[in-house]
C-alpha cells in the first residue's frame, strides 16, 4: 500500500518544520516513559507513517503519525485515524 500516484501530496515545508521540532520531543517522552532510548527517523513520503522510533538495537519501537492541528485535547470526544494506516501496524 504505497502512495497512490494520482493522489496529491499534502505535506508542506511548514509541516516538515513542525515535525522536525516535534519528533525529538516525542522520542524523549517515549524514552522516559518506556525506560528505553529511542531515536526518531523521518520516513519517506511513500511510507505509511511520518516517523519511526528506533531503539538502540535498531528495531522499530513505535510508528508516529504527526498532525499539527489548531485544537485542544478535549474539544472533540474522539480522534480519527486512517484505517489503512492502522491496518498496516499488524
Amino acid at each position: 500500500m504505497g502512495h497512490d500516484k494520482n493522489r496529491p501530496l499534502y505535506e508542506t515545508a511548514s509541516d516538515r518544520s513542525h515535525e522536525a521540532r516535534a519528533f525529538p520531543v516525542i522520542a524523549g517522552h517515549l524514552s522516559r516513559r518506556w525506560r528505553v532510548e529511542v531515536n526518531p527517523k523521518k520516513m519517506p513520503h511513500k511510507h505509511f507513517s511520518d516517523c519511526v522510533m528506533i531503539g538502540r538495537d535498531g528495531k522499530v519501537r513505535a510508528y508516529v503519525e504527526y498532525k499539527k492541528r489548531g485544537m485542544s485535547w478535549g474539544d472533540f470526544p474522539t480522534i480519527m485515524l486512517s484505517a489503512s494506516k492502522y491496518l498496516r501496524l499488524d
